[in-house]
């Protein structure tokens, strides 16, 4: 029979659009802080472009949009807490034909700074570590070190990209213990916090003496065999700072003394009184160098 019939219908392509769109913020192309505003627009090509859906933090386009561009070049202005977010975005031209693209943008907060110091050190230590770990936390561009006396003098100061520890300087010694104060400011785009906190230097100790020899440092006469030599160092040694002192005669003898500040014979109760006058004598004729050394934790120093 061969009965045939034939049916013709005519379809249309449309151009697909292509996607995309920018991002614009205070602190681009850095990362964008929180609670700050970001614009996003749409920057994407192909004709007949109608409209643009904007979806944050939702890859499948689930739910309701969180802003539509309609006209598609109305630019979707929003604020976005801390952390990584992407942006999913869909253009629409008239014919319905549709595209999608995703960027992330991270998003940072104003960083907290911290640091545990080393409450003090001897002013010898060849390491210098006056910070024992820096705790500063957030997204961190630049770390400011500084250490400023009692007088919020600044005595040093080093700008750095990295968390590590810098390399300290030797601060100088006192004759007793000084006070510095140390501060690590951080800081990103988005601002700047700065901890504060007190390091103490402890002094090495202090010792002197004087003899009752006439004209001393520089005696006009000898002092005679088995005469007595008295050495007073009760005004010249730091007793605060000094746990004890050693003194060679120079002569195989040696004399150990610790401070007992109130309790020396001939001035009980008088606090600043805190060693006794030494007596010596020699038994032969010579030239004798009499030494005073003074010991605490950080070491000792010899006069």
């Amino acid at each position: 029979y061969g009965c045939k019939d034939t049916s013709i219908q005519n379809i249309i392509i449309y151009t697909r659009p292509v996607a995309d769109f920018d991002t614009n913020y205070a602190c681009a192309p850095d990362s964008a802080c929180s609670n700050d505003i970001i614009t996003f627009t749409d920057n994407s090509s192909g004709p007949g472009l109608s409209i643009g859906y904007w979806y944050i933090d939702n890859p499948l386009y689930t739910g309701s949009e969180d802003f539509i561009s309609s006209p598609y070049t109305s630019s979707y202005i929003t604020t976005l807490i801390a952390g990584l977010h992407t942006i999913n975005y869909i253009i629409q031209n008239q014919n319905g034909c549709r595209d999608s693209i995703a960027n992330t943008i991270q998003v940072v907060d104003v960083p907290n700074a911290y640091f545990i110091p080393v409450d003090s050190i001897c002013v010898n230590d060849s390491l210098l570590i006056y910070v024992d770990t820096n705790l500063s936390t957030g997204y961190i561009t630049n770390y400011f070190w500084e250490i400023t006396d009692t007088n919020n003098v600044s005595q040093w100061s080093t700008n750095t990209s990295s968390s590590t520890l810098p390399n300290f300087p030797t601060l100088q010694q006192g004759f007793g213990p000084i006070k510095y104060y140390i501060s690590l400011t951080v800081s990103n785009c988005c601002g700047d916090s700065t901890y504060l906190d007190s390091i103490i230097i402890k002094p090495l100790p202090s010792v002197f003496f004087t003899t009752n020899l006439v004209g001393y440092p520089c005696p006009t006469a000898d002092l005679p065999v088995q005469s007595d030599i008295t050495i007073s160092f009760n005004d010249f040694a730091d007793t605060i700072n000094t746990d004890y002192v050693v003194i060679d005669w120079g002569d195989n003898n040696t004399d150990t003394l610790y401070p007992d500040c109130g309790n020396i014979p001939g001035s009980i109760n008088l606090l600043n009184v805190c060693y006794p006058n030494l007596v010596h004598s020699y038994n032969q004729i010579g030239v004798y160098n009499i030494c005073i050394t003074g010991y605490n934790e950080c070491g000792d120093s010899t006069y």
